[in-house]
């Protein structure tokens, strides 16, 4: 069985009502992290 991992972030101050906001990504484990920027 392949092993895959995934970044998740979410945004959303507060939001009892409002929306929310997330986004995710799973990168090849040969990608030049030093490339990538927050």
């Amino acid at each position: 069985m392949k092993k895959i991992i995934a970044g998740v972030d979410e945004v959303g101050r507060g939001s009892l009502i409002g929306p929310v906001y997330a986004g995710a990504v799973i990168l090849n484990k040969k990608i030049n992290t030093k490339l990538l920027k927050d």
